[in-house]
């Protein structure tokens, strides 16, 4: 029976091939660690962006509306009083977001309607009157 020769490989090459296969197993794995802790922070950064954004817009619309109605405690102040009569038109002349105010009284037995002041040129440019 003849023996199969067996191949014999240099040292050298064994110890290359090992080191080669394990830096390419540890790039590897540090090549996954990586992306993913970039993606973990990829998600943060963007809520954390989207949160800011969202607070911006919160903070604008609470102006706003903050605006709106001191304006129109304003404009109510003014019906209060006899001099409302004379000088609300010429706030409404001012004020285009304001189309109307009415007053209601608050009374034991539930609300009394006061008055009403319409600005009646831009209800007639909207054709909502």
């Amino acid at each position: 029976m003849k023996k199969i020769s067996q191949m014999k490989i240099p040292i050298a090459t064994k110890i290359i091939g090992l080191t080669v296969s394990i830096v390419i197993g540890a790039t590897a794995l540090i090549a996954k660690q990586s992306s993913e802790y970039f993606k973990k922070v990829m998600i943060q950064r963007e809520d954390y962006s989207n949160m800011s954004e969202a607070n911006a817009r919160s903070k604008e619309v609470e102006n706003l509306l903050t605006s709106a109605l001191d304006r129109g405690q304003a404009l109510t102040n003014l019906l209060l009083t006899d001099e409302g009569s004379r000088t609300l038109p010429l706030q409404f002349a001012k004020e285009k977001n304001i189309l109307s105010i009415e007053l209601w009284k608050v009374t034991p037995q539930g609300f009394e309607f006061v008055r009403r002041q319409s600005n009646e040129e831009e209800l007639k440019n909207l054709k909502l009157d």
